[in-house]
């Protein structure tokens, strides 16, 4: 496989052990991306191997049909669904769950600083980003209590004492509700919406 990555692209200014263990690297995070792809787009627990692939392999012909039935045979093993179980129950118990994906904070911060004329995000903004959906609520009750006080640092806000911010955040609506809004107000009274 390497041999076919040197054949199609120039390696400058020299190859390197470094370099090649990060292809490597690189093309086995992309492998495994493009297996969970796979698995997102075409598992369905209520068809059989054969119907699965049947029906991606006409639809994708990027799929070699031998090697996708060896794929999706082993999503329907025991150890693979008992994996999965565990993963799952993992992924449930996360303090401070996120919603960028696979996306890397190297890339968000990147990202954000094109969007921004060059300025890459404070570390307080790159907290924020991948704990806010895209409707604008924070993804947990714990988010939201970091994301007011990442705020609460970074604004002049009409809290000076700690006993205010605690009472401040004591007032925050974020227990009762499953993916809480945050109003605040600055120094100069104009309501700031931070969803």
């Amino acid at each position: 496989m390497y041999l076919l990555v040197k054949s199609k692209f120039v390696i400058h200014p020299k190859e390197t052990d470094e370099i090649k263990k990060w292809i490597l690297c690189s093309m086995g995070k992309k492998w495994r991306t493009w297996k969970g792809s796979l698995k997102t787009r075409a598992y369905d627990s209520s068809k059989s191997v054969d119907e699965i692939v049947a029906q991606q392999t006409k639809d994708d012909n990027r799929l070699d049909p031998t090697q996708f039935k060896k794929l999706v045979t082993r999503w329907f093993t025991p150890e693979f669904q008992s994996t999965c179980d565990a993963k799952r129950s993992s992924r449930s118990k996360m303090n401070e769950p996120h919603v960028t994906g696979t996306k890397s904070f190297t890339r968000l911060s990147h990202e954000e600083a094109m969007n921004n004329n060059g300025v890459h995000p404070t570390r307080e903004e790159l907290y924020i980003k991948p704990h806010t959906r895209k409707d604008g609520t924070i993804v947990d009750a714990e988010g939201a209590k970091v994301v007011v006080m990442y705020i609460y640092v970074g604004m002049s806000l009409i809290i000076s004492t700690d006993n205010e911010l605690a009472e401040f955040l004591g007032s925050v609506p974020i227990s009762n509700s499953k993916h809480p809004k945050i109003v605040l107000y600055n120094c100069n009274h104009e309501k700031k919406n931070r969803k």
